[in-house]
């Protein structure tokens, strides 16, 4: 499975990115979702709401969501908070 990291913070709203570069994602069906071992705890509403706008965004590009280790791609997210100076 392909793995993606995606990284917010909360109050600047930097968001940063990584993939390969080189992956056909054409070729990618299923998908499913991880928290990064690194990343602030969500409270389940906010989870819900990245997880519905994220769904949102991949279901018109063929990709659905599966419930199982047996994802094409693994969608890594990390949520943190720095103070702004």
């Amino acid at each position: 499975a392909l793995a993606l990291l995606f990284s917010t913070a909360a109050m600047a709203q930097e968001v940063k990115y990584s993939y390969d570069q080189n992956a056909d994602f054409k070729k990618y069906r299923t998908y499913r979702w991880e928290a990064h071992p690194n990343s602030l705890a969500l409270d389940p509403a906010m989870k819900s709401q990245l997880a519905e706008a994220f769904n949102a965004e991949l279901a018109p590009k063929g990709l659905t969501q599966a419930g199982n280790d047996k994802a094409d791609l693994v969608l890594v997210f990390q949520l943190g908070v720095r103070d702004e100076k």
